[in-house]
């Protein structure tokens, strides 16, 4: 006969808004106990709160983590135990009715949907969960705002920098590494202008540079899926080319990365940026009295180039050059010969005023120097307002 309770082990947490419970408890009991979400919550149980709805489309992706061997939800899933459904605390043990909804979800209402896939029955998958004992609906609000609202995001840079502590080489994790090898070497052209974590010194942050090399790699949504798969196969990137099917015009980066070509990236970026560097390092422009003027630019926290939406414009330009220039010829001469119109140009031209600042003045950008480059305008690159601009230059 089954019981008609069920106890986990818990110890009880006194805070100023109430007391409230830690435990840990198995995830088939969980998912018997916390079936109904804030939202479905109806005013005859005198809990009418809003909470998300439940993001179907975020369906598919939570089965497919719930697969992998490193699936984890290490942060504790937030409840409302409902009136009487705790029975009992005493040893840190927790008594609780064996039945369904004992609990309303106040937070984690995706993570106990995604438990609903896990099938691995040889490793255990136990939860820590927060309860509440039948706290009011401005105490459920109240939590659900601080959680979900109060809470300081994660620095971009720092999240990257974790992920350089994994112990396969995850795309973020070579691409990190490149990027402080770039910061670190004296002859690099991006020497100490970038902000490694989040109280270094630096003009870019890496999470900035980082973030299209990336794209140029792997779709995100992969992250874990090629993490898995590292960890399974011993970290044999090779292994990864039989299991994704990338589009290479797009994913550039994707065949360097799986060859463990990680030198090849970084003198690929060290070259380009050198060159870059060579033709724009210095202003050149003429004074109103006809005189020949050179100011130094290059590592200075106002010059565009130096900047993410001058930075971003030059990797999608990058993008072009290897897709149809570059012939898998990463040297600093032959970046030199593709870029050789950059000597024409006086980059008076490049600068905050003429081009603005974001994801516009980056597109703005690349689209100037696309014409410089090729010298067309294929692909629709250029709508009329950008080629009245390029041609009135």
């Amino acid at each position: 006969m089954e019981k008609n309770y069920i106890e986990i082990e818990a110890f009880e947490i006194r805070q100023p808004i109430c007391s409230f419970y830690v435990a840990k408890i198995n995830h088939y009991d969980l998912i018997n106990l916390a079936s109904t979400d804030m939202h479905n919550i109806t005013e005859n149980n005198n809990f009418n709160i809003y909470q998300r709805k439940l993001d179907l489309k975020r369906i598919p992706a939570l089965k497919k983590y719930m697969s992998y061997s490193n699936a984890t939800f290490p942060n504790g899933i937030i409840l409302n135990a409902k009136e009487n459904a705790i029975l009992d605390f005493k040893n840190n043990k927790l008594k609780v009715k064996n039945i369904k909804n004992a609990f309303f979800i106040i937070d984690g209402q995706h993570r106990i949907e995604a438990l609903n896939y896990y099938s691995n029955n040889n490793i255990p998958f136990q939860l820590c969960v927060i309860i509440f004992n039948n706290v009011d609906i401005d105490t459920q609000t109240e939590i659900f705002a601080t959680v979900n609202g109060e809470q300081k995001p994660v620095n971009p840079t720092v999240k990257l920098n974790l992920k350089g502590n994994d112990d396969v080489d995850t795309p973020d994790k070579v691409i990190r590494d490149i990027i402080i090898l770039l910061n670190k070497e004296k002859d690099s052209p991006f020497y100490e202008m970038i902000k490694i974590d989040d109280i270094s010194k630096g003009i870019l942050s890496m999470a900035a540079i980082a973030s299209p090399l990336l794209e140029f790699i792997y779709d995100k949504s992969d992250y874990y899926n090629i993490k898995d798969v590292l960890i399974l196969e011993k970290n044999d990137r090779y292994k990864l080319k039989e299991l994704f099917n990338y589009n290479l015009t797009k994913k550039i980066f994707w065949e360097m990365y799986v060859d463990s070509a990680d030198n090849v990236m970084y003198k690929m970026l060290f070259n380009y940026f050198s060159v870059i560097k060579e033709y724009f390092s210095k202003t050149k422009y003429k004074s109103e009295s006809g005189e020949n003027i050179v100011v130094n630019q290059w590592n200075n926290k106002d010059y565009i180039l130096c900047k993410t939406t001058g930075y971003n414009a030059l990797i999608m330009l990058l993008k072009d050059i290897i897709v149809r220039k570059c012939n898998y010829d990463f040297t600093a001469d032959n970046f030199k010969k593709i870029l050789d119109n950059f000597s024409n140009i006086f980059d008076r031209l490049i600068t905050q005023e003429n081009f603005g600042s974001g994801l516009a003045a980056s597109n703005r950008l690349y689209t100037y120097f696309y014409y410089i480059i090729f010298g067309d305008n294929k692909n629709e690159k250029f709508n009329e307002e950008q080629m009245e601009f390029l041609f009135n230059e």
